[in-house]
């Protein structure tokens, strides 16, 4: 497993991530309720906003912002 700080956080596409082992938007897979990640986008930004302690993985942004310049905001959609 990638060694990073603890207080950097994958971001999930949403409530389900967590449920069903969907991938985070950087492609790697929630492997429970063990790990923990930021739910979606809103939640990341949340925390930055608030001057929370944890960040985003820095590759979770990189794809979010590629989707969201191709128009969409799925990660499937990223070239």
């Amino acid at each position: 497993m990638e060694e990073r700080p603890e207080w950097v956080r994958c971001i999930g596409y949403g409530v389900k991530v967590r449920i069903d082992g969907k991938k985070t938007w950087c492609g790697k897979i929630n492997i429970g309720f063990g790990v923990l990640l930021f739910i979606d986008i809103n939640h990341a930004a949340l925390q930055g906003e608030r001057g929370g302690k944890l960040v985003a993985f820095r590759e979770c942004v990189a794809v979010i912002i590629k989707s969201l310049q191709n128009g969409h905001d799925n990660p499937e959609y990223v070239s």
